[in-house]
Order: structure tokens, then C-alpha cells, then sequence
């Protein structure tokens, strides 16, 4: 017996809407979740032209289930995106030359239970065979038991929902001429994060100075954004990083393509200044149904969204361009 809930119907009804755009948009069933009798979906999207080696960019949502307010900014995203197409010529261009593939929701069994953790009690985000370097406290994975938080469950052999976000990175993503992921994500500080890897380690992942360069512009073409741009190791260290492990295994394919992995951590502390007693609500740091700080958060991240699609149609412009070593330090703590 299928079961939806709020964020799962408003997937599908996104998905009925950008179907109107015909062959530049697919959509398909990747995995289904099961809880007893009830049936969960996994659905991957897709807008563009159906060209493996088109720029791609993925957005991706609902890694932990209490985290909803990132599947709910992709969904209106992209209904966004569905509403323009109908006018706007040069939209419509640009998705003739780019991809645009997403999950909105990676864990809808943990969603629809309300917890962080998918049905078999696992943090998605700690389940992938990649051990964490350096000093590490606990939210790093545990493997003691699911009933305590952040319990990695098996690296080995990951769970569903991430066999299937990897399947669907490496189908949609690793061919392409140039990629770029985006894995919105609440609940931890008080300022809204915008994480390059590693989440593993502090030394530099191999394409630092090119995810760098996209800070600078990104500085340049929003010089009053509000995020803080760093290595998610600057903030903690984990071990299982999904993106660790995606961008990991892209290397190991030795292609002369990019693909750069990017966490957008929203800062939801500081939405207990208002409203404290939240933090004694489920979800109530992870997402919020207040209706003004709801339009709100809509809107704020979209100018972030629409950064990285035009960054992605135009990487020949920006990506072998000469940025000075002293520039692209600079780049760091803004």
C-alpha cells in the first residue's frame, strides 16, 4: 500500500507540472522504501535535453528525514523554474544546453516517521565506506546501536537510499562535461553554511582551488550574500560522507571532467531566538511552518540556486581561468 505525506505529495505535484514541458523532462521511480505495509517512493527528476555529456546540476534534499526545509526549497525551485519556462525564451535556452537532474527527497521512510535517521534507524549521511582522519567527537558515526543518534549502520554495504543517490550521482552526473551537486541540509548553527569537501579530513580535497574560484565569484556576483563558505571539516569532522565517498569514487574514473559536491547547511539556530520552546518540538530545529520565515527561507536561497545553474551552463568561462594563489586564499571566511 503506497502512503504520502505532505513533502512526497508536493514532489509529485511538481513532477505533474514540469511534465507539461514534454520531452525536456523525465521522471522515474529509482527505489521504493518500505515500513510495513506502506510503500515510499524515491523519485529522480530530471529537466534538459536527455545528453549524458550536457553540464549537470543535481540538487538533492531530505538526506535526514527531521531535515525537511531542503526538500521543500528544491520542490519550490523547481516549480519555480516549471512556472517561468512558459515566458521566459531565455530560461528555456538554457535548459536546452544543461541538465537539471534531482531527489528531492532521499529518505522519504525517515520523513514520513519523522526522524533523522532512515527507517532502519541509520544516519544516510554516515553510512558510506569512508573513515574520518584527525581528533573526532561523537555526531562523527557510531556503530554501537541504531537506537543511539548517528549510528553509521554497515559502510560496507550501504543502505538503499544511498546505493540509490549513488547510482543516480554516477548515472546522471559523472559523464557529464561538468557537474556540480548541491545537498541542502538544517539544523546546525547559527549562520547559513555553504560546505566544499572534505567532511573526512582537513587537507585539501583535489579541486579546492577550483571550488574556491567559484567562492570568489560567487563573492563578486553577491557581495552581500550571507553565507559562510568553507571545508565542512573546518565546521566538524564525520566519518561515511556521502559526497566524500561520490567525489572519491569520480576520481578514481581518472576522467579530465569536474565534479564538485557542495553542502548548503541552513543555520536554524537561530530560529529558536523568536519561538525557543521549538527545540522541544520534533523537527522544530529542522524545519519551520512559520509562514513569513517560511516565504522567507524560500526566497533567500533561490538567488544561491540560480548562481549554481548559470555557473554550471557557463563552466568553459570561468573554470581554466588564472586566479592568483594569494586571490584564491583571500577567498577564505567570507
Amino acid at each position: 500500500m503506497r502512503k504520502r505525506f505532505l513533502e512526497q505529495s508536493y514532489v509529485e505535484k511538481v513532477i505533474k507540472k514540469l511534465s507539461k514541458l514534454g520531452s525536456l523532462f523525465q521522471y522515474e521511480t529509482l527505489a521504493e522504501i518500505r515500513i510495513k505495509d506502506k510503500v515510499f517512493p524515491i523519485y529522480g527528476l530530471q529537466i534538459g535535453p536527455n545528453d549524458p555529456n550536457l553540464p549537470v546540476l543535481g540538487l538533492f534534499g531530505g538526506v535526514h528525514g527531521l531535515e525537511k526545509i531542503g526538500s521543500h526549497v528544491i520542490v519550490n525551485y523547481l516549480n519555480s523554474l516549471a512556472n517561468k519556462i512558459n515566458w521566459n525564451i531565455a530560461l528555456t535556452k538554457n535548459l536546452e544546453s544543461l541538465r537539471v537532474v534531482s531527489i528531492p527527497i532521499v529518505n522519504p521512510g525517515g520523513m514520513y516517521l519523522k526522524t533523522r535517521s532512515n527507517p532502519n534507524g541509520v544516519d544516510l549521511m554516515r553510512n558510506a565506506p569512508v573513515q574520518a582522519e584527525g581528533n573526532l567527537y561523537w555526531p562523527a558515526g557510531q556503530t554501537v546501536s541504531p537506537k543511539i543518534p548517528w549510528y553509521r549502520g554497515n559502510p560496507e554495504d550501504m543502505e538503499l537510499e544511498n546505493k540509490t543517490l549513488v547510482n543516480f550521482v554516477s548515472k546522471h552526473l559523472y559523464p557529464s562535461s561538468f557537474s556540480m551537486a548541491l545537498d541542502i541540509h538544517s539544523g546546525f548553527g547559527w549562520k547559513d553554511r555553504l560546505w566544499y569537501p572534505y567532511g573526512k579530513s582537513m587537507k585539501p580535497f583535489a579541486d579546492e582551488a577550483l571550488a574556491r574560484k567559484l567562492a570568489r565569484y560567487f563573492k563578486v556576483s553577491h557581495p552581500f550574500h550571507h553565507y559562510k563558505v568553507e571545508k565542512q571539516s573546518d565546521s566538524y569532522m564525520i566519518h561515511g560522507d556521502m559526497w566524500d565517498h561520490m567525489y572519491d569514487n569520480f576520481k578514481k574514473l581518472n576522467t579530465n571532467t569536474k565534479f564538485l559536491p557542495w553542502t548548503l547547511e541552513i543555520g536554524s539556530w537561530s530560529w529558536l531566538l523568536s519561538r525557543p520552546y521549538r527545540i522541544f518540538n520534533t523537527g522544530g530545529l529542522f524545519h519551520t511552518d512559520e509562514s513569513t520565515k517560511y516565504s522567507y527561507l524560500m526566497r533567500k536561497h533561490w538567488g544561491l540556486l540560480d548562481f549554481f545553474k548559470d555557473m554550471t551552463i557557463h563552466h568553459k568561462a570561468w573554470v581554466k581561468e588564472q586566479v592568483s594563489k594569494e586571490d584564491l586564499n583571500r577567498i577564505i571566511g567570507f
